[in-house]
């Protein structure tokens, strides 16, 4: 009988056990968007474009909404508006209304050229007005680990994009933070794993870290890098290295040649269940 009654708790006692791990297990799974290369002008018709792309992730469930750079473009905001912090607040007002918590990432053109070099806001200080952040940092969600880059920094030519000393010395110490089995994405705007072109040039060198950033991949030797989101080239593209995905995120507002790799207005939905990612590119008719 006391057997009987010993092994009737033992079964309870278990069944407890899986049902707290499921729900742990539930609690741990998430989705969020990746919007990448908005180009926000401050114009009426990029509002209701970016608004309706918030309530599409909304209605996905994303609890973020991470930016895969050139948030705006300086020069065209005060081309049409006469001021690139306008474009900001309108674009932190339009955020604002979304569910999802908000991360920016910098982009080339989210970079102030356009005022003194002696200004608080000059280069990236715009940028970290708007996004209250440096223009890198890391955050932690869900058990999983965020890092967002600025690799679009310069030395004389600002179009020869590279990440700096400082962070490179920031990231050792912010990845010996974290435990070696903690899940990462690594978020940058100039795609590391380039895709356009090697297509332009015709020469397949897509499989290969970009030589600038090289030094800085070598750094996550050890550590359970999942994935990499990328931006700036407009195109919806997904390459493999190393087995770790390198995803070009599509683009809110597309580019000339975004037709050539048939991408249309979007953003990458991605789901985590435990260390699982599932992603989908969603346009404006999705």
């Amino acid at each position: 009988m006391m057997a009987g009654t010993l092994n009737k708790y033992i079964s309870i006692l278990l069944f407890l056990i899986f049902v707290h791990c499921a729900s742990v297990t539930a609690q741990n799974n998430f989705s969020f968007a990746f919007f990448a290369d908005i180009h926000f002008d401050g114009s009426a018709s990029q509002s209701r474009k970016l608004a309706h792309f918030i309530e599409k992730a909304d209605a996905m469930n994303c609890e973020l909404i991470i930016t895969g750079g050139d948030n705006i473009v300086v020069e065209n905001c005060i081309n049409q508006i006469g001021s690139a912090s306008q474009c900001y607040k309108t674009l932190d007002s339009l955020f604002k209304t979304a569910t999802a918590k908000v991360f920016p990432l910098i982009g080339n053109h989210d970079r102030n050229l356009e005022t003194d070099t002696a200004s608080e806001y000059y280069n990236t200080g715009l940028f970290s007005e708007f996004s209250g952040t440096k223009d890198y940092y890391s955050f932690n969600h869900k058990g999983w680990h965020f890092i967002m880059l600025n690799n679009v920094c310069f030395k004389e030519n600002p179009g020869k994009y590279s990440i700096s000393d400082e962070q490179l010395s920031w990231l050792q110490q912010d990845l010996t933070s974290i435990s070696p089995i903690t899940p990462i994405f690594l978020i940058v705007h100039v795609p590391l794993v380039s895709v356009l072109k090697p297509f332009i040039r015709n020469k397949n060198r897509e499989r290969q870290i970009r030589k600038p950033f090289r030094e800085m991949m070598t750094l996550f030797d050890g550590y359970n890098l999942k994935m990499v989101l990328q931006g700036h080239h407009h195109i919806y593209k997904i390459s493999c290295l190393n087995e770790i995905p390198y995803i070009t995120g599509g683009a809110i507002h597309p580019a000339l040649w975004s037709f050539l790799f048939n991408t249309k207005p979007g953003f990458v939905n991605l789901t985590v269940q435990q260390e699982t990612i599932t992603y989908q590119y969603i346009t404006e008719n999705d």
